[in-house]
């Protein structure tokens, strides 16, 4: 059996991968609370992963660019991870689970920007559509993070069966998409060919994504136990991690629209206003349910950067080197901002609580809309929305 029709394939993968991510984000941290661990050891916790995927996600991508089959990689990633996973389900919490962050770095850490290049490459000319495709990995997420939140207020250690079971699901649809087609040359696997990847702008637009993404970076970890500080239970907190996932559908549902009229930086910038005002809200109330509804305004911002930031790292990027470029922007943008902000959050919620952590996550991210802001004075084409450009090309 093989899936055909190209948004489709996008779209079931999309679903299929963010169920995966469901089962364990949200709640990890409060499972590691649980057996007694500190805000700074849970913070090493989730930073050993982004710092090893850091390191890897470029060789990640110039392997699949080098091999052509990212499909197939993208699969045993997945499989490799539900492993480590499915082991170490089996074992009380102790610092052992340190290794765990480390095999999850080596294998989970590339597959979000292996499947935003698979997606590219599948809907081609139809990229636009990428937030359309998106939204079904939003609805997987929402649903799972509600039925998992119900769930681990009994038993927390499901997250276990229920990360191994959603990536089977996740390899076995990726493992009946088509392989991607491709004229192009294969570019030779050194670590030299990084540099065709890489141009002023892109190497600029790393930047200012960073910058933008580190406030973010800063409190997604600590989100939960924030929570938990101001008196939420493990179904509220599924239910603000849910409640996000559901306002992003119609927003990445109109992300097709909105670039007609608007270019992707422009959308960046947007969302940037709108975390920053989120942050500073959420650092300031002290009612569970009013965070719910305050969490949710990130809802509106995610799509916006995450389609916007896939059809940039496409234009920037030359074609043979497209997973290449996704793997340099998810590790410069993405994994390094993690890494940092696992760290540092930690010790600041240990110092200063959940106030201190949002105050200075609006700071961080109010600097990188700023930068994004004169990105696109100094590179982008603020006169032309996407689709005016292609034409014009």
């Amino acid at each position: 059996m093989r899936l055909k029709a190209p948004f489709t394939i996008v779209s079931l993968n999309y679903f299929a991968y963010f169920m995966i991510l469901a089962a364990w984000q949200p709640f990890i941290v409060i499972y590691l609370q649980q057996a007694g661990w500190t805000g700074f050891s849970i913070g090493l916790f989730s930073a050993i992963g982004p710092l090893l995927a850091f390191l890897t996600q470029p060789l990640w991508g110039l392997v699949s660019d080098a091999w052509g089959n990212v499909r197939l990689l993208y699969v045993i990633l997945v499989a490799a991870t539900a492993g480590f996973v499915l082991i170490f389900g089996f074992f009380p919490v102790s610092q052992a689970f340190f290794a765990l962050a480390v095999l999850m770095g080596l294998t989970q850490g590339p597959l979000t920007a292996m499947l935003d290049s698979m997606a590219v490459q599948t809907l081609q000319k139809n990229s636009n559509r990428i937030g359309q495709a998106r939204l079904w990995g939003s609805l997987s997420f929402a649903t799972l993070a509600l039925i998992m939140g119900a769930i681990f207020e009994k038993h927390s250690t499901a997250i276990f069966p229920g990360f191994v079971l959603a990536s089977a699901f996740a390899a076995l649809v990726g493992a009946i998409s088509p392989a991607e087609g491709s004229t192009l040359n294969r570019p030779d696997f050194r670590l030299s060919s990084i540099k065709h990847a890489i141009n002023r702008p892109f190497l600029f637009f790393l930047g200012c994504a960073f910058l933008l993404q580190m406030g973010l970076s800063l409190t997604m970890p600590f989100l939960s136990l924030v929570l938990l500080e101001r008196g939420a239970s493990s179904s509220v907190v599924g239910y603000t991690w849910g409640f996000t996932a559901l306002v992003e559908i119609p927003i990445f549902a109109v992300t097709a629209k909105l670039l007609r009229r608007r270019r992707p930086e422009q959308l960046i910038v947007t969302a940037g206003v709108i975390n920053t005002l989120r942050m500073l809200l959420f650092a300031f109330t002290p009612n569970p349910w009013l965070l719910v509804a305050i969490h949710a305004m990130e809802g509106l911002a995610f799509p916006l950067i995450t389609v916007s930031v896939v059809l940039l790292v496409d234009e920037l990027v030359e074609p043979a080197f497209k997973t290449t470029g996704f793997t340099l922007q998810a590790a410069c943008a993405y994994t390094l901002p993690r890494f940092l902000g696992s760290i540092w959050g930690g010790r600041i919620m240990d110092l200063f609580g959940g106030t201190g952590l949002f105050l200075l996550g609006a700071a961080s991210t109010a600097l990188g809309t700023a930068a994004m802001a004169l990105w696109r004075a100094k590179f982008g084409t603020p006169s032309q929305s996407l689709d005016q450009l292609q034409l014009s090309k």
